[in-house]
């Protein structure tokens, strides 16, 4: 049975979270949400929801989103179909963030910045 990952409310985001964010048409980017999570309302689009989220340490990050790929998106017709937030799945592997938070202020380049609108998801 493919498996299939479990897709998050606006509601459900918070500070410390971490998941899964998939971006079309294949970016996977893993991490947990490092600032408090901002909404805006625009007329065009409905909601603009906007947050950071902070990289794994070290390698993790890469291995993380590969693993993802490899058992949650090839050849499977379960797979996302639209740019969203995820649940990280549990039984994947445990992350740490401890050395990305402590070189923030050094490497900023350890957050990405998610914008998405509800269209978008």
């Amino acid at each position: 049975m493919p498996k299939q990952l479990t897709p998050l409310q606006i509601a459900s985001l918070h500070k410390g979270l971490i998941i899964v964010y998939f971006e079309m048409p294949a970016c996977i980017r893993v991490g947990l949400i490092h600032s408090t999570i901002k909404q805006s309302r625009l007329s065009s689009c409905g909601l603009l929801v906007e947050f950071d989220l902070l990289y794994a340490d070290r390698d993790m990050s890469t291995g993380a989103s590969q693993k993802i790929w490899e058992e949650y998106f090839i050849s499977n017709p379960q797979r996302p179909k639209h740019s969203g937030v995820f649940a990280w799945p549990k039984n994947i592997m445990r992350l740490t963030f401890r050395k990305s938070a402590q070189l923030l202020s050094d490497r900023p380049g350890h957050l990405y910045h998610v914008k998405l609108s509800v269209n978008q998801w």
